[in-house]
């Protein structure tokens, strides 16, 4: 699911992160020690943005913090 049609539906559902098969173990901790460790900043710093672009020709509208989009 590495197409951008599933990263945007991911950030539109709220994703932070995205880890594609196969995955290195030390890859994947890491990407989830990351986002522990932030997440108290995460909380305090949200900031809602709306980004509207288009990809493949097709229209996307993404409403996310910017954290969040910094972090994909």
């Amino acid at each position: 699911m590495t197409e951008p049609e599933y990263i945007i539906k991911g950030l539109q559902c709220g994703a932070d992160h995205f880890i594609t098969k196969p995955y290195e173990k030390d890859n994947l901790l890491s990407h989830v020690q990351y986002v522990l460790s932030n997440k108290e900043l995460r909380r305090k710093q949200k900031m809602g943005i709306t980004l509207d672009f288009v990809i493949g020709g097709k229209q996307y509208s993404v409403d996310s913090d910017r954290l969040q989009l910094l972090d994909c």
